[in-house]
């Protein structure tokens, strides 16, 4: 049996996906998916929250080893310079560009059309990637292939066309590999007619507020007139409830808007709450508040970051470990990987993080320099600041239980010695006092293990 790459290799027509890049529109025409994140509110809303949120959070590189996980950029604070080139690419991934550029792309190209793409620039042959450039979607046409799913990658844009190979590139996709607009299809459609029915009633081109009667008949250049005077002192918005002055003979009535035209607004923010559930984002989050308390608001904020941001971040890790990491001839079977860092985004208000990191000391998961990290704060100089204390007692583990220790037993001796002074106090005063003879005090102090020196006058 010939064993093959692709099970798909070999047939004539290959799978392509569809590039569905565009909805159809009530009354005929298409608008393009980039085109309905500049038109449409909503959506732009949704994208924004999405892309913009995830790129705040950070994006760290780890290597595991039988120690644990290690950081490529040293300890974990935003002076350091990266030591590792995985480090350096994830933080610079091209000139002028950081790491939020990067995911920042990539969430927006996913959540608009369902995949993002980002070109590795070697700088010579076989070496690992020193560059990750975003290249936009919409300039993008797969090249499906015989022998494997994707041969390639055609870009035709504003710069010209050029074809990427996939080993050169990182390809972000869903498996259902389709945009989240595409079953939004119908929801933005009647949104956008109702944009523009909208913007018609405002222009006076939708439908007439109102109608004038008269009991004759005017002729042409007489209803000429008449249009004219009532377009240029009542027609527009800024024209709006001013006072009509008509003959005796006419008179004004006033057309009532139907009950499905009374519910457009509702129709509308019933569009918006679809747009909303088709990306998971609970809809506080995006302004919607009609169902917020101040009960749920808190968990909606984590619900966000956990089951709304946690899937897009868990797919961007998964494809660069796939993609970029273990393709990479340089970096295979190194134990490298990256990771979102989204503590920092959930650690709550100042109360919740000073008891939360309050339990994770006494429990003994966290040093005292690990809480001063998470609020930006500077290294303790002291090897007991990195110590693990166990809970019992509060003593440190590690390298400073030595260090530790002795502390703690010139601590002791101290006090054995104002003990001792105490006590010799004591006695003195006795001795004063006449409650004991000079004789019972001297044997009293060498029944204590101590030796007290005799002067000439015998005290």
């Amino acid at each position: 049996v010939h064993l093959k790459g692709w099970p798909l290799a070999g047939l004539r027509g290959p799978y392509r996906p569809t590039p569905h890049r565009a909805i159809e529109l009530f009354g005929g025409g298409v608008m393009a998916f980039e085109q309905l994140y500049r038109t449409q509110h909503w959506v732009a809303v949704c994208v924004n929250k999405l892309s913009r949120g995830m790129s705040m959070l950070p994006l760290k590189t780890y290597q595991r080893t039988e120690q644990g996980r290690v950081s490529l950029r040293g300890e974990a604070n935003r002076d350091d310079t990266a030591t590792h080139p995985l480090a350096s690419l994830v933080a610079a991934p091209f000139p002028k560009g950081h790491t939020r550029h990067l995911v920042e792309a990539a969430i927006a190209n996913l959540a608009i059309h369902g995949n993002a793409l980002e070109v590795k620039y070697r700088p010579r042959i076989g070496a690992p990637p020193s560059e990750l450039w975003p290249i936009p979607w919409k300039h993008i046409t797969v090249i499906p292939g015989q022998d494997r799913d994707i041969d390639g990658y055609r870009y035709d844009g504003p710069l010209g066309k050029r074809v990427f190979l996939p080993e050169d590139v990182i390809h972000h996709k869903w498996w259902a590999d389709h945009s989240p607009l595409e079953p939004l299809a119908d929801t933005l459609a009647s949104e956008v007619a109702g944009r523009k029915y909208q913007r018609g009633t405002f222009e006076d081109a939708a439908r007439p507020s109102g109608v004038v009667e008269y009991p004759g008949r005017l002729k042409d250049d007489q209803r000429r007139k008449f249009r004219e005077e009532v377009n240029e002192l009542y027609a527009g918005v800024d024209s709006k409830f001013r006072v009509m002055l008509l003959d005796s003979d006419m008179k004004f009535k006033q057309m009532s808007y139907s009950a499905q035209e009374a519910e457009a607004v509702g129709f509308r923010r019933l569009n918006a709450e679809e747009v909303a559930a088709a990306y998971d984002i609970p809809q506080p989050a995006i302004g919607m508040l009609e169902r917020a308390t101040f009960s749920n608001i808190t968990e909606q904020h984590i619900m966000l970051y956990q089951d709304t941001f946690g899937p897009w971040l868990d797919m961007l890790e998964a494809d660069w470990a796939a993609q970029l990491i273990e393709s990479e001839t340089a970096w295979q079977g190194q134990g490298l990987y990256v990771e979102f860092e989204m503590s920092a985004a959930l650690r709550g208000n100042p109360k919740e993080r000073s008891e939360s990191w309050q339990r994770e000391f006494q429990s003994g998961k966290a040093t005292p320099n690990d809480g001063r990290q998470l609020d930006n704060r500077s290294k303790i100089d002291d090897p007991l600041a990195d110590c693990i204390f166990v809970p019992a007692n509060m003593v440190p583990l590690g390298p400073g239980a030595d260090a530790w220790n002795e502390r703690i037993r010139g601590a002791k001796a101290a006090d054995g010695l104002r003990d001792i002074a105490l006590a010799a106090q004591q006695l003195a005063n006795a001795v004063d006092g006449g409650i004991v003879s000079r004789k019972e005090a001297r044997a009293l102090l060498i029944a204590s293990g101590l030796h007290p020196e005799e002067g000439t006058n015998g005290e």
